[in-house]
């Protein structure tokens, strides 16, 4: 456990306060802290995973529960108590909260969103619009004003003059519904027992550890998805000029980024501070000369779809996304420093639940499966600050590049 102090906002260290109880509660059941998962990395993480923690084990049994099996055991092993019926009672809680605590962590997406946990099936999520009001009159929100410009507030109100001018703050929220998202897994008989022979493993656990990786990714495709698909401008990196190299022209790709930052600002009066770039995009990102590649032993995790290779010009965390994200493009996003300062919001309400093993007499598999709740939002006015940039290599000669691979939802 780190003993760094959580800087954060008033909000979110009343949260912590809020679920101070919890945390110590699932600290000394051994759940928040464990060399078998990945680290919980602020006091705020810390505080939404007990939360979230709390919320499924009051979802899944309104009884008193006890943990048969130390949480270390547990984490380590994901073992699926699949020799029981109790799916939903005392002795399957502390599995599906392992699993929990295990899958989070892996959702690099996490990273480009914030999170804000939901107790419930429905509730609200909370962030803050900024507007301006000229001579009485309401400007609307900062956001959604592009090219906005200060000059005429030079110089006034004069003495004794009443303040017309001002700048608020509204605390505002929107309604969500926690949709599922559910995936099954098969074993046949066979397999579990070929796995048990020769390596001493339990096939059942084997794929319980498997699903979490697997919804982990599929979960940051989704957010990656509905971030794409809310970019407002394009800046078209062009196709090479006469006189240019391709290896000059691709180091202008510096320059067509910042155009897309200062566009992205110019709507959402906010700087981009991170990238997610297609795979012949990171290679190019690469080369410039102000990229700095994140050392191994501080690298976040990394998974399939979605990963953090480096930073740029020491502001933008750059991500490489595989395949279906456009090889070719780089989508320049903003996370602000508090839960209430994002583009996109991630709320989870059971991040994931075993639903239990149904054994088919006749072929001998059984199929095992998992359920997850959750909801996300993007508010009207954040989506203007996203953008992106995107290579024409329409007119290139003499060198070959992978075709571009166009983005489905």
């Amino acid at each position: 456990m780190s003993n760094d102090v959580y800087k954060g906002t008033v909000m979110e260290h009343e949260f912590i306060k809020k679920n101070r109880a919890l945390m110590d509660t699932y600290t000394k059941l051994g759940y928040l802290d464990s060399p078998h998962a990945l680290p919980l990395k602020t006091e705020l993480d810390r505080a939404i995973m007990a939360h979230v923690l709390e919320t499924t084990k009051s979802v899944l049994s309104t009884n008193e529960w006890r943990v048969d099996r130390p949480a270390e055991e547990l984490l380590a092993e994901t073992t699926t108590p699949i020799k029981t019926t109790a799916w939903s009672g005392a002795t399957m809680i502390p599995v599906v909260l392992g699993f929990i605590r295990k899958m989070m962590p892996k959702m690099v997406g996490l990273e480009l969103v914030n999170v804000q946990p939901m107790d419930r099936p429905t509730g609200r999520v909370f962030y803050v619009n900024r507007k301006r009001h000229n001579d009485g009159t309401s400007s609307g929100i900062v956001e959604a004003r592009a090219g906005w410009s200060y000059r005429s507030w030079d110089m006034g109100p004069g003495e004794a003059t009443t303040i017309a001018k001002s700048v608020e703050l509204e605390f505002t929220s929107g309604n969500v519904t926690a949709g599922s998202h559910k995936l099954k897994t098969q074993l046949s008989v066979e397999f579990q027992q070929d796995v048990q022979a020769y390596f001493g493993l339990d096939g059942v656990s084997m794929a319980s550890d498997v699903v979490t990786d697997e919804f982990a990714m599929e979960l940051d495709e989704i957010i990656l998805s509905k971030l794409h698909h809310n970019v407002q401008t394009t800046v078209y990196h062009g196709a090479k000029p006469t006189g240019y190299t391709h290896e000059e022209w691709d180091r202008r790709l510096i320059d067509s980024i910042v155009r897309a930052d200062e566009l992205a600002f110019e709507k959402n009066r906010t700087y981009t501070n991170w990238i997610v770039c297609g795979s012949e995009m990171s290679v190019r990102l690469q080369r410039l000369a102000t990229w700095d590649t994140v050392p191994e032993g501080d690298r976040p995790v990394m998974n399939a779809n979605l990963s953090r290779i480096g930073t740029l010009n020491s502001r933008w965390k750059v991500y490489r996304a595989t395949l279906p994200f456009p090889t070719g493009e780089a989508m320049l996003g903003y996370k602000g420093t508090n839960w209430t300062d994002a583009i996109m919001y991630y709320l989870p309400y059971i991040p994931l639940e075993f639903y239990g093993v149904s054994k088919n007499v006749e072929t001998m598999v059984d199929t095992l499966s998992w359920l997850s709740r959750y909801a996300t939002y993007i508010p009207t006015n954040a989506s203007n600050g996203l953008s992106k940039v995107a290579i024409d290599e329409s007119t290139y000669t003499g060198q070959s590049y992978p075709a571009f691979t166009e983005w489905t939802s």
